[in-house]
């Protein structure tokens, strides 16, 4: 009776597999990005710590122009989308990025 219910499972388990293995090689290199920047920036949030971190590199690579045009396209593109799909996870990094340039604009 087992086996018999396995039968249909395996078409979803091999549809599964097929498209998850198109993220494998984003998987590992993100992973290690995100701890990374939680030791850099000393932050246990990886939300919080990866923005943070993609701040630095922006000013490092690019200058201070380009690290407020990159992050306020962020931001502006975050919380658009954010609000319309109602994902938090976007909203957080909206109000994670809008803290980073406020607080470097400020001081």
């Amino acid at each position: 009776m087992t086996v018999i219910l396995l039968i249909p499972l395996r078409p979803i388990v091999e549809k599964i597999v097929e498209e998850s293995s198109e993220f494998l090689p984003v998987v590992a290199p993100s992973l290690k990005l995100i701890q990374t920047a939680k030791k850099v920036m000393n932050d246990l949030n990886p939300i919080s710590a990866s923005t943070r971190t993609i701040s630095l590199l922006l000013e490092i690579c690019g200058g201070k122009s380009t690290k407020y045009v990159g992050l306020c396209s962020a931001w502006a593109t975050t919380t658009a989308l954010g609000f319309v799909t109602g994902n938090p996870a976007l909203i957080a990094i909206s109000m994670e990025t809008a803290t980073i340039i406020l607080e470097d604009w400020h001081g």
